[in-house]
């Protein structure tokens, strides 16, 4: 490295430790050299080609010993292995795409080895073999890939029996997993330890093992936020239409029933989170300086929004803590997705509130009908009829 490309990094990194650039500045400058998503992507399909008829071939070979454990084990150690010393190698992007793909094979020969079993042994198995993977290798975007899985597979561990509330053989089954995917407490620490990272990482931005960190931390922040969008858009899915029952729409008996201003721990936990989040955003950018009495109202009522929000809206305190961290250390596109996640969340609950939206039977809910509100085909179908005679005397009164 030259000594121009030397000088350049000490003042991105002191000026990180002091605050006035965003974490991801020196992420940014050492990626500015590398490929393009369309080559990478042409890459990817390149060496799908590769590994796709090489997973076929060991099928035909011996199918039961390559996809039954415990030769399944076996072959998936092989692929997660070698993939995982060519990625450590930062090899050419053909060659880096080869190893990624067997990669990904090798986590689904491993799933496939568990028998589709995935309760929590099994699934803190796989999320110690994709950490492992993930602070191994030295590719920066397949360590992100691999935050984001990492993301998702913490957010299906299911946290008994704070986490789950049921039954003590509901949680076992994949169905109620995907029905309550993802489970607030999950979702919950998995926003605290990415907003405690990003908060600290400009303290730690010149350690050798921070930029795997950053790159996960990526990774698993992009997962959070969809896993909570489709948490609360999930009647709009396919998923629940092939599990035969109604998604989303008038015909599910809790339509217009969604239970609002009940608070109780989850909507406690995502009040402190929202508090926590406008507590680090005053101090972070020293508001109280900064700021003049008007803008600081403004700030406090949005925020006083979000709190009444807590009471209606699930993980909405996941989405404003994330927001507001992206916010504070300049990540433009986390905040972008929080800003849609926030939106995909007031859809699903006016979705719950009143049955099928847009619908031209909409009707308000039972809390609003309860204080004597009442839409348009309600008070149409409240309305007395006129019986015929008022009505010919009408015509005859016009008539003269």
């Amino acid at each position: 490295m030259s000594a121009a490309a030397m000088t350049e990094r000490r003042l991105i990194e002191r000026a990180q430790a002091e605050g006035l650039l965003p974490p991801e500045a020196r992420a940014a400058w050492q990626d500015e050299a590398g490929p393009s998503w369309i080559i990478t992507v042409l890459s990817f399909i390149g060496a799908q080609l590769v590994v796709l008829p090489f997973m076929g071939f060991l099928g035909l070979l011996a199918s039961r010993f390559f996809f039954q454990p415990p030769g399944a084990f076996v072959m998936a150690a092989v692929l997660i292995g070698g993939a995982a010393l060519l990625l450590r190698a930062r090899p050419a992007m053909f060659v880096t795409q080869l190893a990624f793909s067997a990669l990904l094979a090798g986590l689904a020969l491993l799933a496939i080895g568990f028998e589709g079993a995935l309760h929590n042994p099994q699934l803190l198995t796989i999320l110690l073999v994709l950490l492992g993977t993930a602070l191994s290798t030295r590719v920066a975007w397949v360590q992100r890939v691999l935050g984001f899985l990492v993301a998702g597979v913490a957010l299906a561990v299911v946290l008994w029996p704070l986490g789950a509330g049921h039954a003590a053989n509901d949680w076992a089954r994949w169905e109620w997993r995907f029905s309550a995917f993802p489970m607030v407490i999950n979702a919950a620490l998995l926003a605290l330890g990415w907003a405690l990272w990003v908060a600290r990482e400009p303290r730690v931005s010149g350690r050798p093992w921070a930029g795997a960190l950053h790159a996960l931390a990526d990774g698993a922040g992009v997962a959070l936020l969809l896993a909570v969008a489709y948490g609360a858009t999930r009647h709009f899915w396919l998923l629940g239409m092939l599990r035969g029952g109604p998604a989303g729409s008038a015909d599910v008996p809790t339509a217009g029933l969604a239970r609002i201003f009940d608070p109780g721990w989850p909507q406690l936990l995502q009040i402190a989170l929202v508090l926590g989040a406008a507590i680090w955003l005053l101090r972070h950018w020293h508001l109280r300086e900064r700021l003049p009495a008007r803008e600081l109202v403004l700030l406090a009522l949005l925020y006083s929004v979000l709190l009444v929000g807590c009471l209606v809206v699930p993980h909405i305190g996941v989405v404003a803590l994330v927001g507001t961290l992206a916010l504070g250390t300049g990540r433009r596109l986390m905040l972008g997705l929080a800003l849609a996640a926030l939106l995909a969340q007031l859809s699903g609950f006016i979705t719950r509130s009143t049955g099928r939206w847009p619908t031209r039977r909409r009707c308000w809910p039972a809390w609003a009908r309860r204080w004597g509100w009442r839409c348009g085909p309600c008070a149409r179908r409240r309305r007395p009829r006129r019986s015929r005679s008022s009505r010919h005397v009408r015509i005859g009164l016009l008539l003269c």
